[in-house]
């Protein structure tokens, strides 16, 4: 059994972080692991966490807590980023490169998810699905591996991807705005992979 740490909050009333934090601990714990929940950002707790679940928006951290969850990860615990959790503390320099990207727009629509990477054990023998949630234009902050993408007007845009911090691994998946897509099932087990894979 692992320790998982889900940080949810923020600001953006159509994200329902109450709602999605209850979906994501059943999904866990019903994959065995332990959960516990978050949502005072002053100075999460980050000791026994294999990984640490992000969804978050505005200025939610400390910067001192961001320091310490960037140490967390280069030490090599584990993190999977949710949604706006690319769009957390813009005007901290270490929390944006730690996710991956940094959010320039979105738009919510129905979409097909597509597997681009099905050699990952995150996406190994998924098929594309589809999904009714928000699709955001991502600025890349640092190098990552696309698994799943969408269209948005007319360009390509990862949904999920994976990337190395020092020792750990960090998943971005970049839906999660509508309870629609958290409690989407091919979703859940896209979430689920990830949580396994960054907690090795």
């Amino acid at each position: 059994m692992k320790t998982i740490l889900l940080i949810l909050g923020g600001q953006i009333p159509a994200h329902n972080y109450a709602a999605t934090t209850q979906i994501l601990t059943e999904v866990l714990q019903r994959d065995g692991h332990a959960v516990r929940t978050a949502t005072n950002a002053g100075a999460p707790d980050l000791d026994e966490a294999a990984a640490v679940v992000l969804f978050t928006d505005g200025d939610f951290f400390s910067d001192d807590a961001i320091t310490r969850l960037k140490s967390f990860v280069e030490s090599g615990g584990g993190l999977v980023t949710l949604h706006t959790a690319a769009n957390t503390n813009i005007n901290n320099p270490d929390i944006g490169p730690l996710v991956g990207s940094r959010v320039q727009g979105g738009v919510i629509v129905k979409h097909t998810a597509h597997i681009v990477d099905t050699d990952h054990p995150i996406t190994h023998g998924l098929s594309d699905f589809e999904l009714d949630d928000e699709i955001h234009d991502l600025k890349p902050l640092a190098n990552y591996r696309t698994l799943i993408d969408a269209e948005m007007n007319g360009a390509r845009q990862p949904l999920a991807y994976v990337k190395q911090t020092g020792q750990g691994r960090t998943v971005h998946l970049a839906t999660g705005h509508a309870i629609a897509g958290v409690s989407n099932p091919q979703w859940q087990e896209i979430f689920r992979r990830a949580v396994n894979f960054v907690s090795g």
